[in-house]
């Protein structure tokens, strides 16, 4: 962009040399006229493109998924509200992968717009999954010359969390074999706040009879005083309860190790899920932490892009986490713990039992911990044993 600018530059002066020149020997008004606009053309259309950046709108409208290494494209429109045409916009668009903290930059160029709207495509690419997302980062006007702009500020880095792609992780089938409490004693005394269960001696909730429902769940006494059939949903004993957790903030992590972080929490996931167990998968969003209870094929489609919507945010050691854990007073059979490192947070899980699975981290003696390394994670994960 500076050679082009350069070379315009210099173009405009060794024409207006010319004009110089011309005059001084020919002494003609029409030449010197000539030389007067040519030496105000540039600075009056700066002038003008003042007035024309307030009647300026840029539309960003990436594709919505993206497969890892694969090409897509999308579009930028420009909308000229004015009856005045500029003669040159340059829009600098940045794709940041808001996972792995990858940014790259590509420039479009519109030429002569006036009282409508322009588009242009641009090229997506991704190496690793995340969310991209796509904002100018920077917009300039250009003077009819070519060498003076004027920036459009007030609509640089419009971001929003709806303007992106998610480039979704390859998923492979690792071998779990994975221990869960298959008896549990009647008389036990914890019981999961967040997902119901099989267990009938304690009630999870009630709701009205559907079709389908079995005769032992019909709650009798509630339903003869209220005219209608209730039935109790059964609660799910803590020991067959299961949190897959992802901490994303105990380290600064590489953008591969970050990929595959992500590839193997979307693995597990559907490998658990593929064995019949419903379970709460969660993730740190920024400063947050996010849980969903995952019962099915279609919840985890729809949770895994939101999963990898948010990379690494450093946590003060005193920083206290906004943790939906600790507020409902859940707690949990089984732990799998994902990150870099075992992040402080992890005394605030209430479990029987905790499986770290570290990526690029040696194994912790007082904690069952497997590592894995970012460029084979595959072959390090093939078998595991939670």
């Amino acid at each position: 962009m500076k050679k082009k600018r350069c070379k315009a530059f210099c173009v405009w002066c060794l024409f207006l040399l010319v004009f110089i020149f011309s005059a001084f020997y020919t002494g003609e008004w029409g030449i010197i006229a000539g030389g007067f606009l040519w030496a105000v053309l540039p600075f009056a259309s700066a002038g003008m493109n003042l007035y024309l950046r307030k009647n300026i709108q840029i539309t960003v409208t990436p594709p919505a998924f993206l497969a890892k290494k694969k090409k897509a494209t999308g579009e930028v429109w420009i909308r000229n509200s004015s009856v005045l045409p500029f003669a040159g916009l340059f829009c600098k668009l940045s794709v940041e992968n808001r996972l792995t903290g990858e940014k790259e930059t590509t420039v479009l160029e519109f030429r002569g717009v006036s009282a409508g709207e322009a588009v242009r495509q641009y090229e997506i690419c991704s190496e690793h999954c995340g969310y991209l997302q796509v904002y100018p980062e920077t917009v300039w006007l250009m003077d009819w010359i070519g060498f003076l702009p004027v920036r459009c500020k007030n609509i640089e880095k419009k971001v929003t969390d709806t303007n992106g792609t998610a480039v979704l992780p390859d998923t492979f089938r690792p071998h779990i074999y994975l221990h869960m409490a298959q008896n549990v004693q009647e008389d036990a005394e914890s019981w999961s706040q967040t997902k119901k269960g099989n267990d009938l001696s304690e009630v999870f909730a009630l709701r009205e009879y559907i079709p389908g429902d079995e005769i032992k769940q019909i709650h009798w006494k509630l339903s003869s005083k209220r005219g209608q059939l209730i039935v109790r949903e059964a609660s799910l004993p803590v020991e067959k309860s299961l949190l897959i957790f992802w901490n994303k903030n105990t380290e600064k992590a590489t953008p591969e190790e970050m990929d595959a972080m992500a590839e193997c929490a979307a693995s597990v996931s559907q490998e658990i899920l593929n064995q019949g167990y419903s379970f709460t998968l969660g993730w740190t969003e920024g400063k947050r932490q996010i849980f969903e209870t995952i019962e099915n094929e279609d919840m985890i489609l729809q949770t895994i892009p939101r999963m990898i919507k948010y990379g690494f945010e450093p946590v003060k050691q005193e920083e206290e986490w906004n943790s939906a854990i600790l507020e409902t007073g859940a707690s949990f059979g089984k732990i799998i713990y994902l990150g870099k490192n075992i992040g402080a947070d992890v005394e605030s899980f209430q479990g029987v039992e905790k499986v770290f699975l570290l990526c690029g981290a040696g194994t912790a003696q007082e904690y069952n911990t497997i590592s894995f390394r970012a460029d084979r994670y595959q072959e390090d994960l093939q078998a595991i044993e939670i």
